[in-house]
């Protein structure tokens, strides 16, 4: 054999390092770790107890994840003594006794119940809630009534007993009354009036009360109430065509009407005369009218602009608050005027006819029956109160 030359050194460590082995790479647990074995330095049974050496960890950490299961984190019982140091016999079996009962209270703990019986509450309960309840609502209303603010529509009392009324309507003694003369006009209008649900009603013709004694006996036999009054044209300011209702209480006859007619100037031969008006000042007709126990109702002061002017007149100065409107829309131009007039407003039917009997109508609350539970909430106030 002929041995190889090297010209140079590089090619003698090129040589030599190919004849070197390949490191070995050995894997302990997540680490890598390398090391160089040569044969000169290492053996292979070095190598196979190195390779039995991790199989046994990795079996051993199996073992363990597979034998230790998942454990629950047991609440542990109250301590309610942890430390008891130097105490004496007594007070020991005292402190025993305590943590004893207490350990039971825990595991014996009452499950709180959804059921409908545990939460609702018993009716002695219910009784006291109540009663509370009652005398906070006696304590408000108290106050309310002590403050008394003004409101623009009054409010009567609610225990007062509700009439249906039409305080408008004409009979058969007008000219403009439409009728057919073969029925009796007094028993179908008083017939008519009940079947149509009202309770109170008004006869106001012009300055005539012919027909207020039939009307009143039939009205006793139908379980109606009458209430006498007429109605009449005045002069007020700028206007002379002021319409007004006087009413008078239930036992007053047409002679004694016919009698306050005479001394307002109007003769018993100008009755039921559309066109005419009194011409006495309007404070000599309120007196004319207050003094023989009679209140008046302006109706339809909204008909016309001049009229609707007198209405500061009328509240300002003379202090109605009860109006008969021709139009429901036109209680707005009160409450922009007057929020605080505390008014009662009604809504007649001004029948000429059978057919027109209660087709408006107004309902009111009144603490008396007929013309004294009326009287009580129309009258007129004290001037220049409500502004």
């Amino acid at each position: 054999m002929t041995q190889k030359k090297f010209s140079t050194k590089k090619t003698r460590q090129a040589v030599v390092k190919k004849k070197q082995p390949k490191a070995t790479v050995v894997k302990t647990g997540n680490k890598k770790t390398k090391k160089k074995l040569t044969q000169s330095k290492t053996s292979p049974k070095r190598l196979a107890n190195v390779a039995q050496k991790l199989v046994q960890t990795k079996v051993t950490k199996e073992k363990k994840t597979t034998q230790e299961p998942n454990k629950v984190k047991q609440a542990n019982p109250p301590k309610v003594y942890s430390k008891i140091k130097q105490v004496a016999p007594n007070k020991l079996k005292q402190l025993e006794q305590n943590q004893a009962q207490a350990t039971k209270s825990a595991k014996t703990k009452p499950e709180i119940s959804k059921s409908k019986h545990f939460l609702s509450p018993t009716k002695e309960m219910l009784q006291l809630f109540k009663a509370a309840a009652k005398e906070k609502k006696k304590l408000l209303q108290a106050k309310t009534k002590q403050i008394n603010t003004p409101k623009f529509l009054s409010k009567p009392d609610k225990k007062w007993r509700q009439y249906n009324m039409d305080l408008r309507i004409h009979s058969p003694a007008m000219n403009s009354y439409l009728f057919s003369s073969s029925e009796d006009s007094c028993t179908a209008l008083v017939r008519l009036a009940k079947a149509k649900g009202l309770d109170v009603i008004t006869v106001t013709d012009l300055y005539n009360m012919n027909y207020l004694e039939a009307l009143k006996k039939q009205a006793i036999i139908e379980g109606l109430r009458i209430i006498p009054g007429f109605e009449f044209t005045c002069k007020l300011g700028y206007c002379d065509d002021l319409q007004f209702l006087a009413l008078f209480p239930e036992n007053f006859s047409s002679a004694q009407i016919n009698s306050i007619l005479n001394s307002l100037g109007v003769a018993s031969g100008l009755a039921a005369k559309i066109n005419l008006r009194i011409n006495l000042h309007f404070e000599q007709i309120i007196q004319v009218v207050e003094e023989n126990g009679g209140v008046l109702i302006p109706t339809h002061i909204d008909k016309t602009p001049i009229r609707q002017e007198t209405a500061k007149i009328l509240i300002e100065m003379f202090g109605f608050h009860a109006f008969d409107l021709l139009y429901a829309e036109d209680v707005q131009f009160f409450k922009t005027t007057w929020p605080a007039g505390e008014f009662t407003f009604f809504n007649f039917s001004n029948s000429n006819s059978l057919a027109q009997i209660g087709n408006r109508n107004s309902s009111l609350r009144m603490p008396k029956e007929g013309f004294e539970g009326l009287k009580d909430i129309v009258q007129r106030r004290a001037g220049n109160n409500v502004m």
